[in-house]
């Protein structure tokens, strides 16, 4: 059964209107590489300061760390200043699977009850064990082991008072207790086993097992929280350390990774009140050398860092979709930590007009091609053209290329952008922007017809498959150029083409109100349904001009 089923005219439309649609294209511009930047829903904004409860896997536990750092109140580390959990580590209440997730809150909610006799086993003179918190913890005194239960039950409980929950799935391969049938967090210390050998088995759970804990977990957290609470999603990166299965490790954990993915797409159409977070995405896709430590398991501090700054920069913010982070150029060599994190901050930087930042690290210029191009488009919006092209000039990239070709066209050098840009195209890359930075700077120029026709031929031999493509852009620039008739002829087949947008119908209703047919377009814009504020924008204005027109003819 479908867990989404779209009508066909509105998923084109999600097709058109989605600028995360497509992957990229690693010659030019991607949100892939090196550092992955997956867009995502914001249906909520979280308040500065506020108490937000966690609960999952060890990747939790980093995003309490990064969220503490920026001014949240975490209950859950609350904990670690009571006598009971003194000198250990928050790890220690990581939760991996769904159902000791769901375990936790339905013991402190008392909708479940917690029965020690059975939880807590003994393995020597008043030295016992909790089955149900990480099996690291060494063997304490029983009043110590209830004094830890007693206290992670208040702070599970704290979330009743918290308007967010960040919840993060962790694995599915996980340890039954066929005494008490129940699911245990972790494996059962061997000692245990080897004293109780028929009493516990391996599981690897299915979909609709996972499943089930969660939306009880779920429920349980919404029927006892507050009543405007909202879950924040997510699925650790962090891989199975090892498998008790007789397979490759890296086998195992697709496996368990992909049936919490599928988990958590189920559970996010199901509650409108939970939102999904790419933390999976962004480290996993990410390249392998800036997401992990040199143990393969535990990501990088930069890249927890990253990941959750995402998160808070966008549920902070006021738009209702995450901003698409700005894409890195691909490396060709082994990519450095240092300079690869340090051109992503250099991208915010930017963003905020940090000149600052910018001189402190000029000498990243000549070794950063990233770092160079973030503080060329910084010059470049300051119309200091001159210096932004000399930052650029230690690269060959194609962005850095394109950016430069760029501010030669803001400076009005439409000779040596025209230059810079025909080089790109020659090369062979792959991909649209050269070919409309090309376009823009011979049309701003001024190019004769057979010009412009000679880089459509050139553009349509290296793009096979996206006529429509090339026929849009050429087609304005022919219009552009006072090429009218060459203009309608392109762009008519545009628009005609079964993966036009709704660009191609605006740019051929501009392009007929030139050639005086304003009845033509309005003709045109009846096929247009606006999804942005810019477009409903602009066939408003033809629109008018057109009627304007019509109205000079009927006097």
């Amino acid at each position: 059964m479908a867990i989404v089923e779209i009508p066909g005219k509105q998923a084109l439309r999600y097709l058109k209107q989605n600028k995360a649609a497509s992957w990229g294209n690693r010659s030019i511009a991607n949100r892939v590489e090196p550092i992955a930047a997956p867009a995502f829903e914001v249906p909520f904004q979280l308040e500065p300061g506020e108490k937000i409860y966690t609960i999952g896997s060890c990747f939790a536990r980093n995003v309490e760390t990064a969220l503490i750092r920026k001014g949240y109140e975490l209950p859950v580390r609350r904990l670690f200043s009571t006598p009971a959990f003194e000198g250990l580590e928050p790890a220690i209440v990581n939760n991996f699977g769904t159902p000791s997730i769901y375990h936790e809150i339905a013991w402190a909610f008392g909708e479940e009850r917690f029965d020690e006799d059975k939880a807590f086993l003994q393995l020597g003179r008043n030295k016992y064990i909790d089955l149900h918190m990480v099996s690291s913890l060494r063997p304490a005194p029983l009043e110590t082991l209830r004094a830890r239960r007693e206290g992670l039950f208040t702070a599970t409980r704290a979330l009743a008072d918290c308007r967010v929950i960040i919840m993060t799935l962790g694995l599915v391969e996980i340890w039954w207790d066929e005494e008490t049938q129940l699911y245990l967090n972790t494996q059962p210390p061997r000692a245990v086993q080897r004293k109780s050998p028929d009493r516990f088995s391996l599981h690897v759970l299915d979909v609709a097992q996972c499943m089930d804990y969660l939306e009880r977990a779920l429920d349980t957290i919404f029927r006892n929280g507050r009543a405007d609470s909202r879950v924040i999603l997510t699925v650790s990166p962090v891989p199975m350390t090892a498998t008790h299965r007789p397979v490759d490790v890296m086998t195992a954990n697709a496996y368990s990774k992909s049936v919490l993915r599928v988990v958590s797409e189920y559970i996010v159409q199901k509650y409108e009140r939970v939102s999904y977070f790419p933390s999976y995405e962004t480290v996993t896709i990410s390249d392998r050398q800036l997401a992990w430590m040199d143990d393969l398991v535990h990501v990088r501090d930069e890249m927890v860092a990253f990941n959750v700054d995402r998160m808070v920069e966008a549920f902070s913010g006021t738009g209702k979709r995450a901003e698409i982070a700005l894409p890195l150029p691909a490396r060709e060599t082994a990519p450095d930590v240092k300079a690869s994190f340090l051109a992503e901050e250099a991208r915010h930087a930017r963003l905020r007009g940090d000149n600052a930042f910018f001189e402190e690290h000029r000498d990243a210029v000549d070794s950063s091609a990233a770092f160079a191009i973030e503080y060329a488009r910084l010059l470049k919006k300051s119309q200091a053209y001159d210096e932004a092209v000399a930052v650029l000039a230690p690269h060959d990239s194609v962005e850095a290329q394109l950016l430069r070709a760029r501010c030669f066209i803001d400076a009005g050098d439409y000779q040596a952008a025209t230059e810079a840009a025909e080089r790109v195209c020659d090369a062979g890359h792959k991909g649209v922007p050269q070919w409309r930075v090309l376009l823009e700077a011979i049309t701003k120029r001024g190019a004769a017809l057979d010009e412009l026709e000679a880089i459509e031929e050139k553009w349509r031999a290296a793009a096979i498959g996206i006529p429509h493509v090339v026929q849009l852009h050429c087609g304005v620039a022919m219009r552009d150029s006072g090429f009218l008739d060459a203009a309608l002829d392109r762009l008519e087949r545009a628009a005609d083409s079964p993966l036009a947008k709704i660009m191609a119908f605006i740019e051929l209703a501009q392009c007929q109100l030139a050639a005086g047919n304003p009845e033509a377009a309005i003709d045109t814009l009846r096929e247009c349904a606006p999804e942005t504020d810019p477009q409903k924008r602009a066939i408003r204005s033809i629109r008018a001009e057109a009627e304007e027109m019509l109205s000079e003819r009927s006097k």
